[in-house]
């Protein structure tokens, strides 16, 4: 039923029915959720909080209104405040933003405050000591309950993703899935995180394993990738010599930047991987357009 959540509890999601499901990126910079009584202490009573543009979560909202966020050895200015006011305030920092204003890095899921560092918010017309409420967002993944009936995701569960393109794609682990009707389909990074990676705002992920599991795991499960034509989970011998093959035997990601290299390369030259690596959706384009042959190990 539309509506319906299941809760995982932090289960683990087999990768197998997830195996390179595409998610667009969102990336959340620096900002502040502020209660209903810390809106008025800070802009003056009665105030509301202005819209400025729509964020991608439905009715939620970067306002016009900036703070400064002070902490023990510096502070932060034009620090976007979201919207609409929620029931307590919370400040959301990526790590480099903790370690500038002195203080530490509290990973932690939205709305989990309790023990976290403590800020002080500054505004036009008053400031505000929060005992606590500063974290680092734990990194997450929103969706319908349509899109975790389709995936075969529960509330709750842990999943691998992978971002990023060419040499700086890498996979995150340990993100949390979160279903409401009122979210939409989108995967939260901080700008530490999609700075780490090459991303934007926009880009697409890929959902490729279950959270925690080792390659060697991976490998035994994995009835993919294999070139096009064979069989799944048919071995696949490698016969090319050195000079005609690219050795890509220590990656666990191949990407559509690899592909076609091996494809500008003269004489063209196919791919060589491990047993279990991970082939992001552009990169099995990229094999069927360009004719690369990716050989496993």
């Amino acid at each position: 039923m539309a509506g319906e959540v299941s809760r995982g509890a932090g289960r683990r999601v087999d990768w197998t029915l997830l195996r390179a499901a595409p998610v667009p990126i969102g990336v959340s910079a620096r900002h502040v959720h502020l209660s209903a009584e810390h809106v008025a202490a800070l802009f003056g009573p009665g105030h509301e909080l202005a819209p400025r543009n729509p964020l991608s979560q439905p009715g939620q909202f970067a306002a016009e209104e900036t703070l400064v966020v002070a902490g023990p050895r510096g502070a932060l200015e034009h620090v976007r405040v979201l919207g609409p006011a929620r029931g307590k305030s919370q400040v959301e920092l990526a790590t480099t933003d903790c370690f500038a204003i002195g203080i530490p890095a509290a990973v932690r899921d939205s709305g989990d405050i309790a023990g976290s560092p403590g800020v002080v918010l500054i505004g036009p017309l008053g400031s505000v000591a929060l005992p606590e409420g500063a974290i680092v967002a734990a990194r997450h993944l929103h969706m319908t309950a349509l899109d975790a009936r389709h995936l075969g995701i529960a509330d709750g569960d842990l999943v691998a993703v992978i971002a990023g393109a060419g040499r700086r794609a890498a996979m995150f682990d340990q993100v949390v899935c979160r279903v409401s009707d009122s979210y939409r389909l989108e995967l939260h990074l901080d700008t530490d995180e999609a700075n780490a990676v090459g991303c934007r705002g926009g880009d697409m992920a890929w959902i490729v394993d279950m959270g925690g599991a080792d390659r060697a795991d991976r490998a035994d499960r994995a009835a993919e990738p294999v070139p096009a034509g064979a069989t799944a989970g048919a071995p696949v011998s490698v016969t090319a010599s050195a000079g005609t093959s690219i050795d890509l035997t220590a990656r666990i990601v191949i990407t559509e930047e690899d592909v076609l290299a091996a494809a500008r390369s003269q004489p063209r030259r196919a791919i060589v991987a491990s047993a279990g690596v991970i082939v992001t959706p552009l990169a099995r384009d990229a094999i069927r357009r360009t004719g690369v042959e990716l050989m496993i190990e």
